[in-house]
């Protein structure tokens, strides 16, 4: 280092700037929290899950499941560059895993690394349909007449297929409390 090199007025080493280096920078920030604990609630007869929004439909693997939980349980700072994160399952019951998380990443152009833990607790709660469905409750109840007469198989079968189909279109829209 010559005397026309700028220096880091913390540490007296050399900066490109003049300003506090990298290194010092870097030093006084928590660059990575990971919270303690992430809660995922899945119906045990449909396997919905239940999110902030309430319950929606879910055909991913319990293990894809875990791995997006480790994920969103890290908040990484914001100046970070390059952030690499491996994350290894430990499944320790049937409702709780662990995710052991190993980050790193460059901060100001320094390397950083570091490790948590994130415990997964799995609750199953029955959702709104399957509690409606299983508890045998039913908004209506549709009756089918002829004039006069009993209604034929035929008109019968052509019934539920309207009934059907109303509920298939209800339930692309959307309303998962439909059920026929």
């Amino acid at each position: 280092m010559d005397l026309q090199e700028a220096i880091c007025p913390k540490c007296g080493g050399p900066s490109p700037t003049g300003d506090i280096c990298g290194k010092c920078r870097a030093s006084d920030i928590e660059w990575f929290t990971c919270d303690g604990r992430v809660r995922l609630v899945r119906c045990p007869n449909c396997n919905s899950m239940r999110d902030n929004n309430g319950w929606n439909d879910c055909e991913r693997s319990r293990e894809d499941l875990e791995y997006e939980a480790a994920i969103s349980a890290i908040h990484l700072f914001q100046d970070i560059q390059k952030p690499e994160i491996s994350i290894k399952l430990e499944e320790n019951s049937k409702n709780r895993t662990f995710a052991h998380i190993s980050i790193t990443g460059l901060l100001y152009n320094e390397p950083r690394e570091g490790a948590c833990t994130v415990e997964i607790l799995w609750q199953f709660d029955s959702c709104d349909r399957c509690s409606r469905y299983h508890g045998n409750y039913w908004q209506g109840v549709v009756q089918l007449r002829a004039d006069g007469r009993k209604a034929t198989p035929e008109e019968q079968e052509r019934a539920k297929r309207i009934a059907y189909q109303a509920e298939e279109e209800l339930q692309l829209q959307g309303d998962r409390l439909s059920f026929v």
